[in-house]
């Protein structure tokens, strides 16, 4: 799926999102009839990923080496087919394992630095991975040594596969793209021949690709080959290779984090090639085989381990037949070479121009030995094999439009030793429906084939039913089949929208845009606002989209005014694939139409105490509905005063998680002498209530002074030349800090009770904590009596001796 970069709507801006929220099934009155892409009549299903139900990857965390830890054991594992590893640190160490079987029987110590180099183009990381081990029969323990120095070492298990055994599906897929047959000695075994996952849908393309399917293709083609092996036990059973493909597809998504598996093919030793890397066979599919070097690579895997042993005949033949069928497409020299720029790999930086013989090994441009020695010492038989190989009839088709009952076929089609056009036929579901000379100029054929010259290029429109499936394009006089695409495009839309609200009258303004890239119609989105359907078309002017996305023209916007009532609403917004198949969920958000109520307010008074001429309050409130701090009323009999509940309070933040920091209060409020009824109220942050009433209590306020200071001399002692004190200390009339006074014999000195004590804040609420004292002071050796006075706030009331104490200072 493609993505945004940094494309807003109209009034909002933000990433695509596709999310698994569940929308209640709500039928709407939307007519079939009034669109070929007709919306269904209840909101889309949100299907859920399929995952493997038998194979697996689990992840062991073993730790960071240093000069002291160097190996890992695990032992007495459930059983595992596939083993390999990870750790933060450099490329290219040099690592090994010894594996240990269900038998008892134990490997020799097993390489794990040669095929460190895989990796999608458009992902980036610090954390290296091995390839997996595939192996023939399970294992239980393992033992791995690496070098000092690496950082969070992990294991990576793929667990026991119940139908590991199974016999390959005899199911083949039809080729799809120029050949003068099936490549390969039994034709291309299918993805479900050996029971794949499903792909995963690619998070953004890396430069030279552009989204199709679900993941990338190459905008230039195949221009190279890349040889890899898969580094596992050479002497496997034809029976046991569905199994290890599995476990290799499995590694590569759970561990390395892949879309799907590295490899575009894979060959095992009996000469059979296997589908790898899912998005159609005739496609120039990037795969995730070579970092940095993917797009516009055919990576082809010879399944097996060729470090020291030779591989078979039967699989140099396979893969030499299938490179010849890729490269026969885009006309590449197998006895020539190519420039290619990395997109990042582990020893050519991003943006390097690297030049490769067009067929090559993965270790002439990864820090790695794949694909061995001996596979490697072959590639020159290879070259010259391919070069046999490459078909006479040749073409691919380039190009997919479905549009209201039609599809739109383009590509090209030739012989490549004659200028001479030649005839195809366009079958829909085996069912011929239209033929035609492909002898439309293209520049791009010019380019690749010189010779030949440019009036090669097919462009055919057949009615489709909307049940049709799959369109295929043959050469007339040998029947050479020149590609497939899927009749129903399996390029699923993308968009993304924003609103305003308004209460005159009340509604939501809708805008957005969406593009299928199947389909240069425009494309339907269905908006639910609460369940409710709207169908709308996105074939409104946007430059910007246009900007963003090149080729699909700017008539792709929309925008709609849905009535709604005032309060809180779920806006959920599809595209509307075309012609069937899921419609994804752009994004799910909240829209509030007016002023929402969620909840009341709620706290606590925590205290109420009367001082002189004075209330003190104190407590917390909150309000769900906002993330600011909220009023407090606290009203003295009648009379009410506002404040606002600012103070940190984290013991409040302990209880509801979430909640706004600042949400105490404490508030010193003039009252004359006497008994008051004082209420506390937490005012609704939408000032639309009801407000919630914390508590009332009756307090006798004093006259001015009525009570002096109180507070404690916790601590008074002697040190070298000096004396300390600490304690604190309170005035009933103030909330403020006060002085304390500490005679050392006749000699006073003054200083503030202002130091925050939490012991205090509980203690007292209402005053809060910062009434503490600590304070040193020098004093001459000998025997001295110390006091300490907590100084009244009035200049004519009582100070309070807190203590004195007899102290020998040495």
């Amino acid at each position: 799926m493609m993505r945004t970069r940094g494309l807003s709507t109209r009034w909002w801006i933000g990433p695509i999102a596709v999310l698994a929220l569940g929308v209640g099934t709500v039928g709407v009155g939307l007519d079939p009839a009034a669109a070929a892409t007709a919306a269904p009549t209840s909101s889309p299903a949100i299907v859920a990923p399929v995952t493997s139900m038998v194979v697996h990857t689990d992840n062991i965390e073993l730790g960071v080496t240093d000069d002291n830890v160097q190996q890992f054991t695990q032992a007495n594992l459930d059983p595992f087919v596939a083993i390999g590893f990870s750790w933060e640190g450099p490329p290219g160490v040099e690592a090994s394992v010894v594996l240990t079987y269900a038998s008892g029987a134990t490997t020799e110590p097993i390489d794990l630095d040669q095929d460190a180099a895989h990796g999608e183009d458009n992902r980036r990381g610090t954390r290296r991975v091995t390839e997996p081990i595939t192996l023939d029969q399970p294992a239980v323990a393992f033992t791995l040594t690496v070098p000092a120095g690496l950082g969070a070492v992990r294991a990576h298990l793929v667990r026991a596969d119940d139908r590991g055994t199974a016999e390959a599906s005899a199911a083949v897929i039809t080729p799809q793209a120029g050949a003068d047959g099936i490549p390969g000695p039994e034709g291309i075994r299918s993805r479900d021949s050996w029971g794949a996952r499903p792909r995963k849908t690619t998070d953004g393309c890396a430069p030279g690709g552009q989204p199709e399917g679900l993941g990338c293709v190459a905008k230039n083609g195949v221009v190279n080959a890349v040889v890899h092996h898969t580094v596992n036990a050479n002497d496997y059973s034809a029976a046991a290779v569905p199994a290890m493909l599995r476990s290799i597809q499995a590694f590569h998504q759970d561990a390395d984090g892949f879309d799907d598996i590295g490899y575009n093919f894979i060959v095992d030793r009996f000469g059979t090639i296997w589908e790898g890397r899912a998005g159609g066979t005739d496609r120039p599919v990037v795969g995730g085989h070579t970092l940095g070097f993917n797009t516009g690579a055919v990576g082809v895997a010879l399944l097996g381990t060729f470090d020291n042993a030779p591989p078979s005949d039967a699989a140099l033949e396979a893969l030499a037949q299938v490179i010849a069928w890729k490269f026969a497409q885009r006309n590449v020299d197998p006895l020539g070479q190519v420039t290619v720029i990395s997109n990042g790999g582990d020893i050519h930086p991003e943006g390097e121009s690297v030049t490769l013989n067009t067929i090559d090994g993965h270790r002439s441009i990864g820090a790695t030995a794949c694909p061995g020695a001996q596979l490697f010492a072959r590639l020159g038989d290879i070259r010259q094999r391919v070069a046999a190989l490459i078909p006479l009839y040749t073409g691919e088709v380039t190009g997919l439009d479905r549009t209201s009952g039609k599809l739109h076929l383009s590509g090209f089609a030739l012989r490549r030793d004659t200028t001479t056009p030649v005839a195809v036929t366009v079958s829909v579901d085996g069912i011929p429906a239209a033929q035609t000379v492909a002898n439309i100029a293209r520049s791009d054929v010019a380019s690749r084939f010189a010779t030949i010259g440019a009036n090669h290029g097919f462009d055919v429109t057949v009615p489709v039913a909307l049940t049709a499936k799959r369109a295929c394009v043959t050469e007339n006089l040998t029947g050479t089949l020149i590609g497939c695409r899927d009749a129903n495009p399996v390029t699923p839309p993308f968009g993304d929208f924003g609103f305003t609200t308004s209460m005159t009258p009340p509604h939501i303004g809708l805008s957005g845009w969406a593009i299928d890239p199947d389909s240069s119609e425009p494309t339907v989105v269905h908006a639910y606002v609460d369940g409710v359907a709207t169908q709308i078309w996105a074939d409104k002017l946007r430059p910007d989209v246009a900007s963003a996305f090149p080729g699909y023209g700017a008539n792709r916007g929309f925008s709609a005014d849905i009535l709604a009532t005032q309060g809180a609403h779920q806006v959920c917004v599809y595209a509307i694939n075309i012609p069937a198949g899921d419609h994804p969920l752009l994004s799910c958000r909240e829209a509030i139409v007016g002023q929402v109520n969620r909840s009341a307010p709620i706290g606590a008074l925590d205290a109420v105490t009367a001082g002189g001429a004075s209330v003190l309050v104190s407590g917390w409130a909150l309000d769900r509905d906002t993330t600011e701090p909220i009023n407090v009323h606290v009203y003295v009999d009648n009379a009410a005063t506002p404040i606002v509940a600012s103070n940190p309070r984290a013991d409040v933040v302990a209880a509801f998680p979430g909640v706004n920091l600042r949400s105490g209060f404490s508030a010193r409020i003039a009252a004359s002498p006497g008994v008051h009824m004082v209420c506390v109220y937490a005012i609704d942050a939408n000032l639309i209530g009801p407000h919630t009433l914390l508590g009332c209590r009756a307090v006798n306020v004093l006259t001015p002074n009525a009570a002096p200071p109180s507070g404690a001399l916790d601590a008074a002692f002697a040190t070298n030349a000096s004396i300390s004190v600490a304690g604190w200390a309170i005035d009933p009339d103030t909330t403020d800090a006060i002085a304390v006074h500490v005679y050392i014999d006749a000699t006073g000195t003054a200083a503030m009770a202002s130091a925050v004590r939490d012991d205090l804040t509980r203690a007292f609420p209402q005053y809060g904590g910062a009434h503490g004292f600590s304070i040193t002071l020098k004093a001459s050796r000998g025997t001295h009596q110390v006091c300490v006075y907590a100084i009244n706030n009035l200049p004519a009331g009582a100070n309070t001796l807190l203590g004195c104490r007899v102290l020998n200072v040495t």
